[in-house]
């Protein structure tokens, strides 16, 4: 009986002195309240000038360590922050990611997108990292950002995700995060996590900037029944073809697919079949046709929508392919309208196309609307490589927006 209180006695001085050691670790890493005054980056480069005029921030990562083992991950605002830090030496590193605009537009548009002025398919990043010293009288942090904005593009990637007995994932949310926060990367406009979903086959097509300077991306992977996973690769920036990779949930590791003997789609071809035979996009499963409808009248808005084989649910590889919609107005000779005089962009809001105002067009005469679109990667979307174009006849008195 002695030997068990004996035993109690120092079970209950050891949980006291490990809690009071994590208290006294606790009160020394919240330290002081320190301002940090976060300044943007420029958005032009010394020797020329950004196409860009203004930006929407996107996220601001920060990562924060010392020596005795103290990490802060978060990100912060544009502006003042207050930041609770140790004293001693620590060593900041922090990015600033972003959206370029091409116009005055600085906010929002009604779709929930920043991009209406600017470009989707690239952001804007710097980062820089360097030591500062805390001491008692230390109340503020400038950070200003030595190098301007870079402009990276998105790399096409696709991914199959197995589960921990081999079978594809479906339905599974992913996440992106980034790796110096260690944070989600939201959407600046929805106010949500940037995110995909797979399909019926544990599938998801997702198209990325591998921004920061360690080329790394993270990504958090929620299967169904609540199994998470974590994935923290380096990934290639700026590849000329997709990458594609399986995403394993048992050990959170991803393998790169071979092109010459794997299958995305699973249709029967590989990879390299479908891009460098079929010169088909390997990502993406072909539509068979798709329907143009006339403008409308109030809107000056077009639709374009593509018919499938078969009945796809909100998941599917098809409704994430990006397309790009070519428009040309011709009269009743078929001569184009100038500035129609060659195809160019019209998609604005995909279905829906976007036309552009020309003051060439007369109320009460008949025109015709040429379109042929492909997608981002520049492959040819239906199953048959001539039947990228369709025509139709515009009625009279049609509006443009």
């Amino acid at each position: 009986m002695n030997t068990i209180k004996i035993f109690q006695k120092y079970l209950f001085l050891c949980l006291f002195i490990i809690l009071s050691n994590n208290f006294i670790s606790c009160h020394h890493y919240s330290g002081q309240s320190i301002n940090f005054q976060v300044n943007a980056p420029s958005l032009n480069n010394h020797n020329r000038s950004s196409s860009y005029t203004s930006f929407i921030t996107r996220q601001i990562p920060i990562q924060i360590t010392n020596s005795s083992g103290f990490n802060l991950q978060t990100t912060l605002n544009s502006g003042s922050n207050s930041v609770q830090l140790p004293t001693g030496s620590i060593h900041i590193k922090i990015g600033y990611l972003a959206d370029g605009l091409k116009s005055s537009q600085t906010t929002c548009d009604n779709s929930g997108s920043n991009n209406s002025s600017g470009d989707d398919n690239k952001v804007l990043y710097t980062e820089f990292e360097s030591d500062f010293t805390i001491n008692s009288s230390t109340s503020s942090i400038n950070i200003n950002f030595p190098n301007p904005f870079t402009e990276f593009s998105f790399d096409h990637f696709g991914f199959i995700i197995i589960d921990a007995s081999g079978n594809p994932a479906v339905n599974a949310q992913v996440y992106y995060v980034d790796p110096i926060s260690n944070q989600k990367i939201y959407n600046p406009c929805k106010g949500i996590p940037e995110n995909g979903t797979t399909d019926s086959l544990g599938r998801f097509a997702v198209d990325l900037p591998v921004y920061n300077n360690s080329k790394q991306f993270y990504f958090n992977v929620v299967l169904s029944d609540g199994t998470t996973q974590n994935f923290k690769p380096t990934l290639a920036r700026g590849a000329s073809k997709a990458q594609f990779y399986f995403m394993k949930m048992a050990s959170g590791s991803l393998t790169a697919m071979n092109d010459q003997t794997d299958s995305f789609l699973g249709d029967g071809f590989t990879i390299a079949q479908r891009r460098d035979t079929l010169l088909k996009n390997p990502r993406f499963p072909d539509i068979t046709s798709a329907t143009l409808n006339s403008p409308d009248y109030d809107t000056g808005f077009a639709s374009l929508y593509p018919n499938y084989t078969q009945t796809e649910n909100q998941y599917d590889l098809i409704y994430r392919r990006k397309l790009v919609i070519m428009c040309q107005i011709l009269d009743s000779n078929n001569n184009p309208i100038s500035p129609f005089s060659n195809y160019q962009i019209c998609n604005n809001y995909y279905p829906d196309i976007g036309l552009i105002t020309s003051p060439n067009l007369s109320s009460g005469s008949s025109y015709n609307l040429n379109v042929y679109y492909y997608d981002t990667e520049g492959y040819c979307p239906l199953s048959s490589t001539s039947g990228c174009t369709a025509s139709i006849p515009l009625s009279k008195n049609f509006m443009y927006k």
